[in-house]
């Protein structure tokens, strides 16, 4: 019988869908940065470092997906937030992220 999800589980799936927004939005910061600052070093040099430490996360986030059985298989944005789907150990559920875009 299959363990029901966790909270846990559920905030690896929270998070598996917000990082990757958090590197768009530090990309889009980034771009911003470099053209409208005439020393943008320092702010560039800030904002890679923390784009660093995200893909770490979201790393270690897809690590513990395979660890846990945790599969999301359809992601829909909408203008309210993320909607998902995933199986979490052969329970297939969604979940809506409200304000995350």
């Amino acid at each position: 019988m299959p363990i029901d999800q966790t909270p846990t589980d559920m905030q690896y799936v929270k998070m598996y869908l917000l990082l990757p927004l958090v590197l768009s939005a530090f990309e889009r910061d980034k771009k911003i940065i470099e053209q409208n600052l005439k020393t943008p070093g320092p702010y560039i040099n800030f904002i890679d470092t923390a784009m660093d430490r995200v893909m770490v996360d979201l790393k270690e986030v897809r690590r513990k997906f395979r660890l846990l059985g945790i599969k999301v298989y359809e992601e829909t944005r909408t203008q309210s937030g993320i909607d998902a789907r995933y199986m979490c150990r052969d329970i297939i559920t969604h979940i809506t992220c409200y304000g995350a875009i």
